[in-house]
């Protein structure tokens, strides 16, 4: 059995509103992405990966990270947010793969610690005043989202 739904003009121009913002939300982060890979050759399509489980930290992490070396203490540290793996594939020092939560430091996989603020400015990012976090939104994509 069909159901009808009835929309009052209200619904339909909400409806239509964030169609039109995601759409220009979606533009605008395209031209940031293709800006920064003509510019600073830097391109993260598909190198930001959300860490759900332990299992999905790379050893070098948990190996040389203390407050993620079992899997009780990642789910400690994670209920503070979400993780993100991130590769930079930008030169010889930004080359590595990062550890990301949002409020705090940047891990590499060598067990070394990165302020947000200097590895923005190693890879020449420091002057559009983008952080780490608007990084993940223009570039990661949730499988959610598709």
């Amino acid at each position: 059995m069909s159901r009808i739904v009835r929309l009052m003009e209200q619904d339909l121009t909400g409806i239509v509103k964030r169609v039109i913002r995601e759409y220009n939300e979606n533009l605008n982060h395209n031209k940031i992405k293709n800006f920064i890979k003509n510019n600073f050759e830097i391109d993260l399509n598909g190198k930001i990966k959300e860490i759900n489980r332990y299992s999905e930290i790379p050893k070098s992490f948990s190996e040389k990270y203390i407050s993620l070396s079992t899997p009780k203490a990642f789910q400690d540290k994670i209920q503070f947010g979400p993780m993100y793996l991130i590769q930079f594939d930008k030169d010889k020092l930004a080359n590595k793969q990062y550890l990301y939560q949002s409020g705090s430091n940047l891990m590499d996989q060598d067990g070394e610690f990165w302020s947000e603020t200097y590895l923005m400015k190693l890879i020449g990012l420091n002057f559009m005043d983008l952080k780490i976090d608007d990084l993940i939104d223009i570039y990661y994509e949730n499988i959610y989202d598709l």
